[in-house]
């Protein structure tokens, strides 16, 4: 083969990696997701993954995305909606629930993300992953499974997209007729 043909294959063949790094960065800077290696995101970003599992607190769940740099892993939780002032306590014992199922699973985590990504702002908090924190995950935890009845369902525009909205329709249901439904 001609020395030149392969001198410009190579030349394309570095242009085309080029322009695909710079698109690359262009496309995770507009997502919003921090700097790293993206080692983890749910099936709409990347290949869908089995949730973390936690025999400790017998809870489960799957980040967003997980970002590991300096050998520590970050979860970010990303909400699609207009940014708050500061995170919503919902969404920051997420993130705790989410740190607390990595570090179980062997990783090293100091802190996570909440990424709020409205139509008009974007904002980003980070929080960390303290000993108060983790022991507040694990109160709000056992306080959740020692209830003796679900609270009040409070139906709203939010319910059409919620994940567990018919498992809460289901318990809403059974206390209705009375029972567990067994």
């Amino acid at each position: 083969m001609d020395p030149l043909i392969l001198i410009l294959l190579a030349v394309l063949i570095i242009a085309v990696s080029a322009l695909l790094k710079a698109h690359s960065r262009r496309v995770r800077k507009e997502s919003g997701i921090p700097e790293g290696k993206l080692i983890r995101a749910d099936s709409r970003l990347l290949k869908f993954q089995e949730p973390l599992f936690s025999r400790r607190l017998m809870l489960a769940g799957k980040p967003d995305v997980v970002i590991m740099r300096d050998g520590e892993c970050i979860p970010v939780e990303i909400k699609v909606r207009e940014p708050p002032e500061s995170p919503f306590e919902s969404h920051i014992m997420q993130l705790a629930a989410y740190c607390f199922l990595l570090e179980e699973n062997g990783y090293r985590v100091t802190r996570g993300i909440i990424l709020y990504r409205g139509k008009r702002a974007q904002r980003e908090f980070t929080i960390d992953y303290s000993a108060e924190l983790k022991a507040r995950l694990i109160l709000a935890v056992d306080d959740i499974r020692n209830l003796k009845s679900i609270p009040p369902r409070v139906v709203g525009r939010r319910c059409e997209f919620c994940s567990v909205r018919e498992q809460c329709e289901e318990l809403e249901r059974r206390e209705k007729a009375g029972g567990d439904g067994a």
